[in-house]
């Protein structure tokens, strides 16, 4: 491609912090251990910009320390586990993992190591740590890989992948003895033994191999692991399965243990159960007699009281709810854990001309900005809110996972559970999860889609609004998901990538535009349009009817006419691509009052005419996505804040 000329800097717009646009509590990962004086401490990290740490007393539900990570890009918190003397948690970005540790004596927090690119240990998150003595041993994220980490003299131990599949998420991890078990996914699941002395690996036979083993418990020597219909007992003495076992005819998760290592504790539908790993039973601890509703409960965690085990968890929302089965009581804490600024994810346009403003992975919220006023406010909402399109008198939000689509009813108030309503969920059996873009196509949505976990095979989804009737096409060219959408005359512009759903490999090198005709429901025309780039990130149409403009991933910028169905410029726009490569940057938006693009890309925001003439207008905040209204403000977002970008 051509190189665009150097880019212009323009004279300072003016660019308004409108300010948050979400903040909530959000508690995901927990723990908790010995407070150093006879009691137990509850651990708590609050996903946000920053991560939150938090330690709970489970007798008051009082806040006792909080500490927030430094580093903001650390926006997620990946495990805490307790131990004698205080904690150790991680935090994590979409690069890198930070170890910290607690010190509950000093009231104080101890950076170890992160884990990243050109790090002893290279991977982008460390999925689970076991604590042992002057050991950390660690799954992680890509590769599923399991190392040691020496805490005495920092050195690293690696022991290869635990998958031999293709998984790159090792997701169970425990130890019984000297061995480490993991298990993994995603696709097919495998159960993987590690001896900590030899470093050998063993498969362990799975007569019907889930898509992951997401948790393992212990009960003294036996294994407890989650398969299809049932939770397997594997006895790791003898090395063989149990098939003398009561109570395990379901699949369980979230699994702990308390006092008596012979005991497992684990959440079974709605209710509390323990397995005796000398009775070889386990029976249910009465929790769901209490009406305590499991809604978003975090991992199980179980301590010893006196001379019994008590159970707590964590609600999303940061509840503390304890439950003391000897007593037969449940006590309810109120939010004691902090709030924190949410990450911005997506922005778009309403039915009635406002902004709208998705979240990355949240408690459930969404953000909406009055357009005259200015005022941000705040709603219950999707977890993580990926595309919002308005057709007619309906805004659509997308959420990730499972590839669900809201409609709300702009004509009626917003009360989240109802209005807006569920139109579709894509997952079963299309396996679509994520949903990348949707426009308005005529009197259809159009929605653009990248397959779950373990699969490659996007989709182009065609939607009724008022009816949700719609037809999937999948694999509109092989193997590519769909991430880039733009209507005109009744064909859809598509654009695809060769990604599919983590853990895949692409099987294809170059994203495509692909032209569908709504009416016949076919694919009219394929192009390359920058051979060698694998994602056609974002399209839109300027003032010329003719001519469709789109960038790629890598950030080169294409022209394309439509009636002769060829490229007609590529520029490189000399911006150094940033995030994921599956099409979520950059964007791309016309502005029909001055007749310019504007888009974010490499986290700037840049104004380019079709020839690819380029303005940096700002590069001092890692924009993520923008959008335009009818008045043609320009609306941003960056990892946590809303902007507005005005002309005179």
């Amino acid at each position: 491609p051509a190189l665009a000329a150097p880019p212009a800097r323009a004279r300072a717009g003016e660019l308004t912090d409108l300010g948050i646009a979400m903040e909530s509590i959000n508690v995901r990962l927990t723990g908790s251990g010995p407070d150093g004086a006879g009691g137990t401490n509850m651990y708590a990290l609050s996903d946000g910009t920053p991560v939150t740490f938090s330690v709970l007393s489970p007798q008051t539900g009082e806040r006792l320390f909080s500490w927030p990570v430094p580093d903001e890009s650390l926006a997620y918190g990946a495990g805490v586990y307790g131990v004698e003397g205080g904690a150790y948690f991680t935090a994590r970005s979409g690069s890198a993992t930070a170890l910290h540790y607690y010190d509950h004596a000093e009231q104080s927090v101890t950076h170890i190591t992160t884990s990243g690119s050109g790090q002893p240990i290279p991977n982008a998150m460390i999925r689970n740590v076991i604590p042992d003595g002057d050991t950390l041993w660690f799954c992680c994220y890509p590769r599923s890989e399991v190392y040691g980490f020496d805490l005495t003299t920092g050195e690293v131990r690696a022991f290869g992948r635990a998958s031999d599949n293709g998984g790159d998420y090792a997701w169970g991890f425990t130890k019984i003895d000297d061995v480490l078990y993991v298990g993994t996914g995603i696709g097919t699941g495998q159960l993987v033994a590690f001896d900590t002395g030899t470093g050998e690996r063993t498969e362990i036979e799975l007569a019907e191999p889930p898509a992951q083993i997401a948790s393992l418990g212990t009960a003294g020597s036996l294994l407890l692991v989650p398969l299809p219909g049932r939770t397997g007992v594997y006895d790791t003495t003898s090395g063989t399965w149990r098939d003398d076992v009561t109570g395990m005819d379901k699949a369980a998760s979230a699994f702990a243990n308390g006092g008596d290592p012979q005991r497992a504790y684990f959440r079974r539908d709605d209710d509390y159960w323990v397995f005796d790993a000398e009775t070889l039973t386990a029976s249910s601890l009465g929790f769901a007699e209490h009406g305590v509703s499991m809604a978003s409960l975090r991992a199980l965690e179980a301590f010893p009281v006196d001379d019994h085990d008590v159970i707590a968890n964590f609600r999303q929302n940061g509840e503390l709810i304890v439950f003391d089965p000897e007593a037969d009581e449940v006590s309810v804490h109120e939010v004691a854990v902090d709030s924190a600024p949410v990450i911005a994810h997506s922005i778009g346009i309403g039915p009635e001309g406002n902004v709208w403003v998705g979240a990355y992975l949240s408690a459930g919220v969404i953000a909406t900005v009055d357009t005259r006023s200015r005022e941000i406010t705040q709603l219950e909402g999707p977890e993580q809110g990926d595309a919002s399109a308005a057709i007619g008198p309906y805004l659509m939000v997308s959420k990730y996972p499972n590839g669900v689509i809201y409609r709300y009813d702009s004509r009626k108030p917003w009360q989240w559970g109802s209005n807006p309503d569920t139109l579709l969920t894509l997952i079963d059996p299309h396996l679509q999860d994520r949903i990348f873009e949707m426009t308005a196509a005529g009197d259809l949505l159009a929605v653009a889609s990248v397959p779950e976990y373990g699969h490659l095979g996007g989709a182009l989804t065609l939607v009724d609004p008022d009816t949700g009737d719609h037809d999937v096409y999948r694999n509109l060219v092989t193997d590519q998901g769909v991430c880039a959408l733009a209507h005109r005359d009744r064909t859809l512009y598509v654009g695809t990538t060769i990604r599919g759903g983590m853990s895949t490999e692409p099987t294809t090198t170059d994203g495509h535009l692909v032209e569908f005709d709504l009416d016949t429901r076919e694919v009219t025309s394929t192009v390359v349009p920058v051979p060698g780039d694998e994602t056609v990130a974002t399209l839109c149409f300027g003032s010329q009817d003719s001519t469709l403009v789109g960038i790629t991933y890598e950030n080169n910028l294409f022209t394309y006419d439509i009636t002769s169905h060829e490229v007609t410029s590529v520029v490189d726009l000399g911006i150094t691509p940033t995030g994921a490569t599956w099409g979520r940057t950059p964007t791309l938006r016309y502005r029909k009052h001055d007749g310019y693009f504007y888009g974010v890309g490499g986290q700037k925001f840049f104004r380019v005419d079709a020839a690819g003439e380029l303005t940096i207008l700002d590069e001092g905040h890692a924009w993520k996505s923008l959008t335009i209204t009818a008045r043609g403000e320009v609306y941003l977002i960056d990892e946590n804040r809303v902007y507005v970008h005005s002309f005179a």
